[in-house]
C-alpha cells in the first residue's frame, strides 16, 4: 500500500506544471498599447509547441515568453503586443527544460 501511495505521489509531481512567472498578473495591459492580453499572448505560444512556462513578461511593445516544449526543448517567443504576430521563435535542443 505504502508503494502505490508512492508511486502515486511521484506521478503527480512529475506530471505537475512548472511554476509560471506573469510579468503583472494585476492587469492585462489592455489601453497601454497592447491590444493581446498576456493571457492570450500564452494562448498563442501553446499554438507553438510551449508545454510550460518559465517566464512571461512584457517590453518594447512585445511579448517575452520563455518555457519549454513537450518533448524537453527550451523554447523562446515573442509576440507583438499589438497584433499577436511572432516576431521571434527559437528553439534549444540543451537540457535546461
Amino acid at each position: 500500500m505504502k508503494r502505490v501511495l508512492a508511486m502515486a505521489l511521484f506521478g503527480l509531481a512529475v506530471t505537475a506544471p512548472a511554476p509560471i512567472a506573469f510579468a503583472d498578473d494585476d492587469d492585462d495591459h489592455r489601453g497601454r498599447g497592447y491590444s493581446v492580453s498576456q493571457y492570450e499572448a500564452m494562448h498563442i505560444a501553446y499554438s507553438f509547441g510551449l508545454a510550460w512556462f518559465k517566464e512571461i513578461k512584457r517590453g518594447n511593445g512585445n511579448w517575452e515568453i520563455e518555457g519549454c516544449t513537450g518533448d524537453g526543448r527550451e523554447i523562446e517567443i515573442d509576440i507583438s503586443g499589438r497584433s499577436g504576430e511572432i516576431i521571434k521563435l527559437e528553439y534549444e535542443d540543451d537540457d535546461k527544460c
